[in-house]
């Protein structure tokens, strides 16, 4: 049983007044900030009389990626659909040769070596077993960080601009997850499945099809084969509404993006979370709620920077009839940090939960083999992002906040607890996780601003929050977390009614 719902009502109230009072906050000390001093930091506005932060490099680079490259995206639809409704088995053909070309025709020689090079080396790999697919992996990621440290970024710099060395990293680190995904599909398949279906699957065309795949090439979001796959029988399904219907939730979809990108174009104007970033020694001159207005804002840009980029891929290939995975949802209104990994990277998720994961364990393992296979989905994750020291603390964080999780539902589950509670009720006991949860929300959102943040924003705001803030500044903020928690418990509770 669930809250009143005027209690839910009074919680949403206060958690959006606090997050309308921070943001305020936040834009009153954005219009203090020397812009002369930071004049790098901006650029012209098309507001007029703002000035537009232009500090995330990320997203400036995928908006001119988007512009330099909206032709390849338009060829890719309208290519693949016209064999799509007269030679539909050669829908993958497509694919692959769309995005061979993409490939050699916008990326140095060198990039695209090491691109055929690593696709080459899975296609050796997957003919052994699975372990040496693993092997192989370890050494992708070994050499892809490797490149990242200064020494080779100086290397690199003789050959490739800044902005090429960028893409190429990017691009090769998506194609590393396809090609692992597609080459332990196929050796978990190999002893269990008919020599011959296991040859049509995995063909050495859908193998290049998959791992060029334009729309996901460049800025993702991971695909898993087994969701291409099954895309492959749907091509032979031809009929003239159906294309209509794709086409139009296609139109739709792209709105509802480019609605998200004017939005947080327009609170770039406003809201200068990415000079904060680079600047955070501006950080001892705010009060308290302009710190936790950029904190959200610093969140909140992360967020809408990849439902745009994301769903971009997503609908181009939901388009071709790929059961794509969802676009991130909104982090202000996810409380635990196991639907933060879950419904925010969708496709990162299916990766890390697929191949890892549950080859691991089972929903019914023992405790113990659950938190050993989330350490090792965890530092996946560390090493594919990088061997940095904050993001080594972040995973840390991330993780020690699942294993609370984990031992909290442990816990809870057990006729120990539900005896020792069942005298205060249910709404009760909700209130009480509420009140604990709300203290883990705290500390993985921390994190999480470490994370995009990096580590001076993180340890700046961790000392803050727990150390010099005070009383009352950790009062009101737990307050605060404590609404979020039940307001997106409220939300999540009605979606799992509807299905």
């Amino acid at each position: 049983m669930g809250l009143p719902p005027f209690e839910v009502s009074v919680s949403l109230f206060l958690y959006v007044g606090a997050l309308v009072c921070a943001i305020y906050h936040a834009f009153q000390y954005g219009q203090s900030i020397d812009i002369l001093e930071n004049e790098n930091s901006f650029s012209e506005g098309w507001l007029i009389g703002r000035k537009r932060d232009d500090y995330d490099a990320e997203w400036e680079s995928f908006v001119e990626n988007t512009q330099k490259y909206v032709y390849w995206y338009i060829c890719h639809v309208f290519l693949s659909e016209i064999v799509r409704q007269l030679e539909p088995h050669r829908v993958c053909f497509m694919h692959a040769a769309i995005g061979i070309s993409f490939v050699w025709r916008n990326f140095e020689p060198l990039v695209a070596g090491a691109m055929f090079a690593m696709i080459f080396s899975y296609y050796v790999a997957m003919a052994l077993q699975k372990r040496y697919v693993w092997m192989l992996t370890v050494v992708w990621l070994a050499i892809l960080n490797m490149l990242k440290q200064s020494v080779w970024e100086e290397r690199l710099s003789t050959m490739l601009n800044e902005k090429e060395v960028c893409d190429a990293m990017i691009a090769l680190s998506w194609l590393l997850l396809r090609v692992t995904s597609f080459a332990i599909d196929y050796c978990n398949a190999r002893p269990n499945e008919d020599p011959e279906r296991i040859r049509i699957k995995f063909s050495t065309l859908h193998y290049l099809a998959y791992s060029f795949y334009l729309p996901v090439y460049l800025h993702g979001p991971p695909l898993i084969y087994e969701r291409y796959a099954k895309m492959i029988p749907q091509n032979k399904l031809y009929r003239v509404q159906e294309s209509w219907y794709r086409l139009e939730e296609l139109v739709i979809s792209l709105l509802r993006i480019g609605c998200v990108y004017v939005l947080n174009e327009i609170c770039m104007h406003f809201i200068y979370a990415n000079v904060v970033i680079y600047h955070p020694d501006q950080m001892e001159h705010m009060n308290l709620w302009a710190v936790y207005g950029f904190a959200y804002a610093i969140g909140q840009y992360f967020c809408n920077k990849y439902i745009v980029a994301y769903g971009l891929g997503l609908s181009l290939a939901k388009f071709d009839r790929i059961d794509a995975p969802r676009k991130p949802m909104c982090i202000g209104r996810i409380h635990l940090y196991s639907k933060m990994w879950k419904h925010f990277d969708h496709g990162l998720h299916d990766f890390l939960f697929k191949h890892i994961y549950a080859e691991m364990c089972t929903r019914t393992s023992s405790l113990p083999r659950k938190l050993f296979a989330s350490f090792v989905s965890f530092a996946f994750i560390y090493f594919w992002h990088g061997y940095y020291l904050f993001l080594l603390v972040w995973v840390f964080l991330n993780l020690a906040s699942l294993y609370i999780e984990l031992f909290g539902r442990h816990i809870s589950r057990s006729q120990q607890y539900r005896r020792f509670l069942k005298p205060i009720g249910s709404q009760n006991i909700q209130r009480l996780n509420a009140i604990l949860g709300g203290q883990l929300l705290i500390s993985s959102s921390i994190s999480n601003v470490m994370f995009i943040g990096g580590p001076n924003i993180g340890k700046w705001l961790m000392i803050h929050t727990y150390f010099t803030g005070g009383l009352l500044n950790y009062l009101i903020l737990s307050v605060t977390a404590y609404n979020l928690y039940q307001v997106s418990t409220f939300i999540f509770r009605c979606e799992e009614d509807k299905k």
